[in-house]
């Protein structure tokens, strides 16, 4: 998950195929987040990136209390 999320090298030096399937892993926007951080671009992406790694900590929230309950 770490090579597909940018955390080893680029995305950028990944193929066609895996830039598009790294969009689906929590490290990508963190590793997106981080960027937006050092480089300081548009507010809006950091909006997108901050929501989407929301999202995943609801999910894996979610996930672990179903299971902790069940």
């Amino acid at each position: 998950m770490a090579i597909l999320g940018g955390v080893i090298f680029p995305v950028e030096m990944l193929p066609d195929t895996f830039q598009k399937v790294a969009v689906i892993f929590p490290t990508y926007w963190f590793v997106e987040g981080i960027e937006w951080i050092v480089l300081g671009e548009n507010t809006v992406d950091l909006l997108l990136i901050y929501s989407v790694l929301m999202l995943y900590g609801m999910f894996f929230l979610i996930i672990g209390s179903v299971r902790k309950i069940g």
